[in-house]
């Protein structure tokens, strides 16, 4: 028993640090992309 749940918690745990790495990697895109376009436009 008390393996499977050790297994489900860090299970738990990878699911949440790659949803917030994807949100991290989305915002930074999104920043980039801001960025990119506003240099684009100043030229």
């Amino acid at each position: 028993m008390w393996i499977t749940s050790n297994l489900q918690h860090r299970y738990t745990e990878d699911i949440i640090k790659a949803k917030v790495i994807r949100i991290e990697i989305n915002w930074k895109d999104k920043h980039l992309q801001k960025n990119l376009w506003n240099t684009y436009m100043k030229n």
